[in-house]
């Protein structure tokens, strides 16, 4: 049987292209989900009036222990509505940087990410199963280390509901996300220096299609 996920990160990425160990994992895990849903899961009936087009969010996160928000900014679906690119950026907040009394304080540093999202909509359900996967940069200020950025991996699971209007998709969707995150980022200049935006990931918001 021929390796449908190998097959396509090998084409997606090409035969020479190598990311840093960090990446690696979950860019690769994240576009065998999102091939693995947009492959399996069942076209919608077309009956309903759906969104399709582009669209704008908002989303909380939690990336390993550190709060997020975000905005984003989602292209038209193509490839026969199977796929999207989505532009996310924002804030989250390291909670454990120890100041000189002993206290403890939350830094904020920024975040940016440039994902695609493979997956379709349930047949006669107001619900899409998508996966994504795509590179994630942080900015983190130099009260939390030495480096200015970090580039790394973001990709994972998500669940899209279309709230229904009068037979048709109303403006307003809501998501969650579960997935991963990888960077290398560590505090290097907080005691301990702890990794942080390294692990677990989940986020939930809404998005709105004009």
């Amino acid at each position: 049987m021929i390796d449908l996920t190998a097959v396509a990160i090998s084409s997606l990425t090409g035969p020479g292209v190598k990311y840093p160990r960090v990446m690696r994992t979950p860019h690769r895990i994240a576009l065998a989900s999102s091939l693995a849903i947009g492959l399996a899961a069942p076209a919608s009936a077309g009956a309903v009036e759906t969104n399709e087009g582009t669209s704008l969010g908002f989303t909380i996160s939690r990336f390993q222990d550190d709060f997020g928000m975000s905005a984003t900014a989602g292209s038209p679906t193509f490839f026969r509505d199977t796929s999207r690119v989505t532009l996310g950026g924002g804030v989250a907040w390291f909670p454990e940087r120890v100041l000189s009394d002993g206290s403890e304080r939350w830094e904020l540093y920024g975040h940016l990410r440039l994902v695609w999202e493979g997956g379709r909509r349930i047949e006669g359900l107001p619900l899409r199963l998508y996966g994504f996967g795509g590179p994630v940069l942080l900015l983190p200020p130099d009260t939390l280390t030495s480096s200015r950025a970090k580039l790394g991996g973001i990709g994972g699971f998500g669940f899209e509901f279309y709230m229904p209007a009068a037979g048709k998709d109303g403006p307003v969707s809501y998501l969650v996300e579960i997935g991963g995150i990888g960077t290398g980022a560590q505090a290097d200049n907080v005691p301990g220096q702890p990794l942080f935006a390294n692990g677990f990931l989940v986020a939930a918001g809404l998005r709105i299609y004009p």
